[in-house]
């Protein structure tokens, strides 16, 4: 992606980064301590002197979304978890009456803190730039749409008794979907990417 490059030009006899002298604009490597010419006399550049892209590294430009993502994520899946098992004692008689969500409610608390554990590898690895960390991001983001998906079909039975439930959990799919979609690719194209998670 162009916004995580920036371009070096390079020695052509040692390779490393030139700077230009304050004197002239011809190049002039500090490695080896050599002026670049041109080899034709057409230039002070030297044709073999080479323009090459050198990829950005660190947590910033569309970085920092996923950043921000690893530090909300386990805090989320903890809410979902503290939300649901509060709910089975502030709301006793719904559950009684619908048993089908008692189901609903246990397979949502048993993955979030399933991905709750997930997570908190996620932003371990992320932030210490381990090259498992893209994959892992993904993998996350991914059971999470399918744990989505999957409350969403157990679900189906109760649309008709509790209003709005349907509504939520097909927003809560789609949302799940975006994330998953978007960060997987990024992660898959972006050189900023490939740069940073290295160790």
């Amino acid at each position: 992606m162009s916004e995580d490059r920036q371009s070096t030009l390079l020695c052509p006899y040692c390779g490393e980064p030139t700077v230009m002298t304050p004197s002239s604009s011809v190049p002039y490597c500090t490695h080896c301590q050599r002026y670049i010419y041109a080899a034709a006399g057409d230039g002070p550049l030297s044709p073999y002197a080479q323009q090459r892209s050198r990829l950005r590294s660190g947590i910033g430009g569309w970085l920092l979304f996923p950043a921000v993502g690893a530090l909300v994520l386990p805090v989320a899946f903890l809410a979902v978890i503290t939300t649901s098992i509060s709910a089975r004692t502030d709301h006793a008689w719904l559950f009684a009456e619908h048993p089908d969500l008692v189901t609903l409610t246990t397979v949502e608390t048993v993955g979030s803190v399933l991905l709750l554990v997930l997570s908190l590898a996620v932003l371990f690895l992320f932030f210490a730039r381990h090259r498992m960390a893209p994959k892992l991001y993904i993998v996350l983001l991914a059971s999470l749409t399918m744990l989505r998906f999957l409350l969403l079909l157990m679900s189906i039975p109760l649309w008709a008794q509790l209003e709005g439930l349907a509504h939520d959990l097909i927003t809560n799919v789609m949302l799940a979907c975006a994330a998953a979609g978007a960060s997987a690719a990024y992660f898959v194209r972006s050189d900023r990417v490939r740069a940073t998670f290295v160790r």
